[in-house]
């Protein structure tokens, strides 16, 4: 057996499960930051179609982590944030346009498997956000730790994970 072998079968053998952690926290800020909104916003996170968590209307920020089981390898996969609920009372703005109150979801610590992506969740996830607008446009950006409108980030990947990590961190 081949050492390329040996790692490979390694690699299959430790790639049936994954820990994905991440913080979440709503954020608010100005006028919110004594009185915010009664009805929160909402943050729901998908492992590729499977919901994997609902963040808790009555809490500020947690710790989630999840293990994966039995993923093949050669999987293109999907971490997902969606977040829901912002509407006009989420931003306060005053007489001249300029927003004085705001509520945004922040996600940091983003790891696989103790692993911290860090810049490669930046470089990897899309924003689509329609800015809280009805007219149904919706807008891709990159992603920076914070959601402040309606909408999803992604982050695609394949298995086995640490080959992805090896080639993006």
């Amino acid at each position: 057996m081949t050492p390329a072998l040996k790692t490979q079968i390694f690699l299959n053998h430790i790639m049936e499960n994954i820990i994905i952690s991440v913080d979440v926290n709503r954020i608010y800020t100005g006028t919110f930051e004594q009185d915010p909104p009664a009805d929160p916003l909402e943050l729901e996170i998908y492992f590729n179609d499977g919901k994997i968590f609902e963040f808790d209307k009555s809490l500020k920020q947690l710790n989630f982590r999840k293990e994966i089981t039995n993923l093949p390898d050669d999987l293109a996969c999907s971490l997902r944030f969606v977040m829901n609920n912002k509407t006009y009372d989420h931003t306060k703005v005053d007489e001249e346009g300029s927003i004085i109150g705001d509520c945004r979801i922040a996600i940091s610590n983003v790891t696989f498997d103790d692993i911290a992506l860090g810049h490669a969740l930046i470089e990897n996830s899309d924003y689509l956000h329609s800015k809280n607008a009805s007219d149904g446009q919706i807008e891709k950006d990159k992603f920076y730790g914070e959601m402040g409108c309606n909408g999803t980030v992604e982050l695609k990947f394949t298995t086995p994970i640490y080959l992805w990590l090896l080639e993006h961190l």
